[in-house]
């Protein structure tokens, strides 16, 4: 689904009164359009991206959370008590807020969710889940629990994968714990970079493998990162780019011909909640099988 803005269907006008209002009304033109596939945001959503203007103030932030917590219940609580009591139902999709200076129309907020319409969440017969025996063990990485702290994913077994990445300060530092002060040191800080890229692409191969998808399967991959007078856009494409090389080299599994399938876009913010987007890096994934 496109992104959706809080325009009032009969002007076209943004909602006034607030981002909160713009909100609701960015939800329900996005329900207005899920209803058309016969399903809902509430229940079919597999991954719900709100970005956010770099206007909103943090008691704006905080009223925008509970705005979308409280409308997806309704609409939840609708679908409970008609028809749509039957539709397949999504549990805990991927929520992510991204900030940015500005929105089409100087909008607030707008809204773009990721919906599965299919008629059935029930796993094919086909789908072989893989042996984490066999995990990978490239670039010196290996699991470990926090890897789970800053990963979210929505598994459609056998049909899609829907993931994000969120890379802190604090991951930053368990990722690349040799780094004292990456903002002072500007070696130190292409080390972190470089290490932050790999780890990416190790967790979202696990992430692949473990649910029984391959990087032919993947339709979307974006990375996005903060900028800063250390990070630019070419410096982190170059990054990603040779290590997604490197990465190649070392899965046979990959398709050797097949060039970089991610975006690197910057953003002021990113993160799993609107009242801290603060990721130095973002990856949002998303994967289907035909």
């Amino acid at each position: 689904m496109a992104g959706q803005l809080g325009l009032d269907p009969p002007t076209m006008l943004l909602r006034d009164k607030g981002p909160t209002l713009e909100l609701q009304q960015a939800l329900e033109n996005s329900e207005a359009v899920a209803k058309c596939f016969n399903c809902s945001i509430s229940t079919s959503s597999i991954a719900l991206v709100i970005y956010c203007s770099s206007s909103l103030n943090s008691s704006d932030r905080s009223a925008i959370e509970n705005q979308k917590v409280i409308s997806l219940a309704q609409m939840k609580l609708q679908l409970n008590s008609g028809s749509g009591s039957n539709m397949p139902v999504v549990n805990r999709p991927v929520i992510l807020y991204i900030l940015v200076p500005d929105l089409p129309k100087r909008a607030l907020v707008e809204v773009k969710p990721l919906l599965y319409s299919g008629d059935s969440l029930e796993t094919p017969t086909h789908v072989i889940k893989q042996d984490l025996c066999v995990r990978q063990s490239y670039w010196g990485f290996q699991h470990e629990s926090w890897h789970n702290d800053c990963l979210q994913t929505c598994i459609i077994s056998g049909r899609v994968c829907a993931a994000v990445i969120s890379v802190t300060q604090e991951i930053a530092a368990k990722i690349c714990p040799q780094t004292t002060d990456p903002a002072n040191d500007e070696s130190a800080n292409a080390e972190t970079e470089v290490r932050m890229a790999e780890f990416c692409i190790y967790l979202i191969d696990k992430v692949l493998l473990e649910n029984d998808f391959s990087w032919d399967d993947v339709m979307n991959l974006r990375i996005y990162f903060t900028a800063s007078p250390h990070t630019s856009h070419r410096t982190l494409s170059t990054i990603f780019t040779n290590a997604y090389n490197e990465f190649v080299k070392l899965r046979s599994i990959v398709n050797c011909n097949k060039e970089p399938i991610f975006n690197i876009v910057p953003v002021l913010g990113a993160g799993r909640s609107v009242t801290s987007m603060d990721n130095i890096l973002t990856c949002e994934l998303f994967a289907r099988k035909f």
